[in-house]
């Protein structure tokens, strides 16, 4: 979506009538001028997140440190019954206050918080695991017991 405005608003640059080019110009520069401003720092550009499968197993979740090869994290979403996770995002990337939240088919959204401290040697895992900082119903109008899942053999 954002790609598609950003190229509404190169087109409307070349308007033909001077107050529209004149404001599209205007917001591009302005856009261009927080991104050079405010960039991303390259610690933050380490981070992405993907959509888990569509499996319906034990649903758990894993952050690596592909840098330095090795499993900075993981925990369990607790789903219950056939309940997936469709979808994942980092919240604040590179911040002191970065989070993961979780979105899963049956609509319930969770959301983590501790996701990305190193664990130490002598920390157990309990004590680095992600600790769940909310949890909410997103969506009522999907009913699991009327969910159709594949099941795959």
């Amino acid at each position: 979506m954002y790609l598609k405005l950003w190229n509404a608003l190169i087109t409307l640059q070349h308007d033909p009538f001077p107050a529209v080019a004149s404001l599209a110009n205007t917001v591009i520069q302005y856009v261009r001028s927080k991104l050079k401003n405010f960039g991303r720092e390259p610690s933050e550009q380490r981070v992405e997140s993907a959509p888990g499968t569509p499996v319906n197993k034990p649903m758990f979740i894993v952050v690596w440190d592909v840098e330095r090869s090795h499993r900075v994290t993981h925990w369990t979403n607790n789903n219950g019954g056939s309940s997936c996770i469709s979808s994942l995002a980092v919240l604040n990337p590179g911040t002191s206050h970065t989070c993961v939240a979780t979105g899963c088919d049956d609509g319930s959204v969770r959301v983590w918080q501790g996701v990305f401290q190193e664990q130490t040697s002598s920390s157990s895992p309990q004590e680095t695991a992600p600790s769940l900082l909310t949890s909410y119903q997103a969506s009522t109008d999907v009913n699991p017991a009327t969910r159709r899942i594949l099941y795959l053999r």
